[in-house]
């Protein structure tokens, strides 16, 4: 049996066992902060997000970090995504911990 191949949306790469599917929760918290980064014409503005969950697009943990990371006086222009990211850095602290194990 095939598996599928998943691409990073943000460096289009398919790493084998190492790009993770976007969860619902993952696809809303990136759309987020896109709409930061095109707002304030930011580095990865150009990403393209697929409307919904699929199984062909997700990400790498790295790229991930990466892609969220927004410099505070972006984010404090935005409250409505204040509270996405403490959730954030806790699902990259238990996905990191997944890696590990």
């Amino acid at each position: 049996m095939e598996s599928s191949h998943v691409f990073c949306v943000t460096c289009n790469r398919d790493i084998y066992d190492k790009t993770v599917k976007f969860t619902t929760n993952t696809l809303e918290k990136n759309k987020s902060v896109l709409k930061i980064r095109k707002k304030h014409n930011l580095k990865f503005n150009d990403i393209s997000l697929p409307e919904e969950v699929n199984e062909n697009t997700g990400y790498l943990v790295k790229c991930y970090k990466n892609f969220l990371a927004v410099i505070k006086k972006y984010r404090e222009n935005e409250p409505s995504t204040s509270s996405i990211y403490i959730t954030i850095y806790i699902t990259i602290f238990f996905m990191n911990l997944y890696i590990l194990y």
